[in-house]
């Protein structure tokens, strides 16, 4: 009889220490339920308005250095664009000075020794 004592008196122990978790299960939600409902709900906004601000501030940050980006590669173009047309008028005028320098050479054979240029077949 102790023996089956000893185990009745355990069966009784967990029942007690197990009871409040049966009736909670068995019984609808109240209101303390749905107050605790509403701040874990809150709680979850809270974070995801955090979250969504924080990727809006880093979207403006990120718009915001590549248009620096943008404006100063355009400032490099147009000062690139600036350097080729100055080279560009710099050369022309080095061919226009080299052909005139040709032309009075050449005007100078022909005028110093005519039968440089004209050249005969012989056939």
């Amino acid at each position: 009889p102790v023996f089956y004592a000893k185990w009745m008196i355990s069966i009784l122990l967990i029942c007690i220490e197990i009871a409040p978790i049966l009736f909670k299960m068995m019984t609808e939600s109240g209101s303390y339920d749905d107050r605790l409902e509403e701040i874990r709900y809150n709680s979850e906004i809270s974070k995801r308005k955090f979250i969504s601000d924080l990727n809006e501030q880093i979207n403006m940050e990120l718009k915001l250095s590549n248009e620096m980006h943008n404006n100063k590669i355009k400032a490099e173009l147009l000062a690139n664009e600036e350097l080729l047309t100055s080279i560009a008028q710099a050369q022309a005028e080095i061919a226009q000075k080299a052909i005139e320098s040709w032309k009075n050479e050449q005007l100078k054979k022909v005028t110093n020794n005519p039968n440089l240029m004209v050249k005969t077949s012989n056939t």
